[in-house]
């Protein structure tokens, strides 16, 4: 009755506009995941390997937020990625093609379960990771006092919050095949009982907007903490010295490192979510579909099949950036030196121009902040 409904809305909305099904290739959708989630894989695979085969990296707060996302983006991503292949052959026709669908009931669960899974803990994670730029550039904290106070804690509450939404639909039957996905959905009208075989739409609507409330609201945090630092440096920079500027400078590099690791969850986020949504809306009965175009659904339903599975591989472009490895090496190094030190250096005769030129120079009370600037991008890298 649900998909009845949604089709009803659809065709009446393509005949109002004079438009046809057969103008888009919807077939498509079913398998570009297959390659995005495979990219996405990859990436996840290369970020979880890297933080795990080295002792130092598994040792740090950064590393360890970026291979928790790494591990939750990895199953999410699997799932995506076999898409239609998971799903069971039954309650076929409509959107539902059987042919390319091997998979039963307890795929769906898994599929449905890891994607749930996903939708919570990613955006949270990403969270967490803003965070942890913003204590550590806005805040001062250094590596000890953010993984006491905020890192080692945060793995918990996320990890219990998204493991404990993730199962609820799980007794209620509630994961079952929804495009080219398992998610929380109702399937198999009964004309008899008047009910659906699996899941209820109460269940389905009620997650809807379980996920957007999430979504919107990691967004809106991450943006309000970027604007903050931004703001941060701005108001640095316009009381500092200009022996103080590599300071800002510096900041604003790593400040840059974060703003990049939000772009991924923009994109592979905010808009599917809020497709979905509407998708599901239509489903439920609520009018959110009347005067959208079939060229806009269709053109939804690729933005979601192509970046949805994406954020593993935007995340591993990020990781693997030369962030601010190779912009100063004397700096990263922490071969800073004061300017009491170079007098020093001068008075015995040392190289006072190479010395000079070659390293950085701080005055006396500027050492601690750049001492922890070069220790955060050591653990960046």
């Amino acid at each position: 009755k649900g998909w009845q409904i949604l089709t009803f809305i659809l065709v009446m909305t393509m005949e109002h506009r004079d438009l046809s099904w057969e103008k888009y290739d919807w077939d498509i959708i079913n398998f570009i995941p297959h390659y995005t989630g495979a990219f996405s894989l990859l990436g996840s695979l290369i970020i979880i390997c890297n933080v795990l085969l080295s002792p130092r990296r598994l040792s740090n707060s950064y590393h360890r937020l970026i291979l928790a996302l790494s591990i939750f983006d990895f199953f999410s991503s699997l799932w995506l990625f076999l898409g239609r292949w998971a799903q069971p052959d039954d309650n076929c026709g409509g959107f539902n093609n059987c042919k390319i669908q091997h998979g039963t009931i307890a795929t769906c669960d898994a599929s449905g379960f890891f994607y749930q899974l996903g939708v919570i803990a990613i955006p949270l994670y990403n969270v967490a990771l803003v965070t942890y730029y913003l204590f550590a550039i806005q805040f001062g904290w250094d590596e000890k006092k953010i993984g006491r106070c905020f890192e080692k804690k945060i793995h918990f509450v996320i990890a219990g919050i998204a493991i404990l939404i993730a199962l609820v639909p799980l007794p209620l039957k509630g994961y079952n095949k929804y495009s080219w996905f398992c998610m929380v959905a109702a399937v198999g009208w009964d004309e008899q009982t008047m009910s659906y075989v699996r899941g209820s739409l109460d269940l389905t609507m009620i997650y809807a907007y379980i996920n957007l409330i999430v979504v919107l609201l990691c967004s809106i945090y991450i943006t309000f903490v970027m604007l903050y630092m931004i703001f941060g440096l701005f108001s640095f920079s316009t009381r500092s010295s200009s022996s103080n500027m590599a300071a800002r400078n510096t900041k604003g590099k790593i400040a840059l490192m974060a703003f990049l690791y939000t772009i991924p969850f923009y994109i592979t986020w905010i808009i599917p979510s809020v497709f979905i949504f509407l998708l599901v809306g239509g489903w439920y009965g609520y009018n959110v579909l009347e005067g959208i175009s079939v060229q806009t659904l269709y053109t939804g339903h690729v933005w979601v099949a192509t970046f949805m599975p994406l954020q593993g591989f935007f995340n591993a472009l990020v990781y693997y950036l030369p962030r601010l490895c190779l912009t100063d090496q004397n700096f990263i190094r922490g071969e800073v030196r004061t300017e009491s030190q170079l007098q020093m250096e001068e008075e015995r005769g040392g190289e006072s121009e190479d010395v000079s030129s070659t390293y950085n120079t701080l005055r006396d009370g500027e050492v601690e902040t750049m001492a922890h600037l070069s220790s955060l991008i050591q653990n960046m890298c």
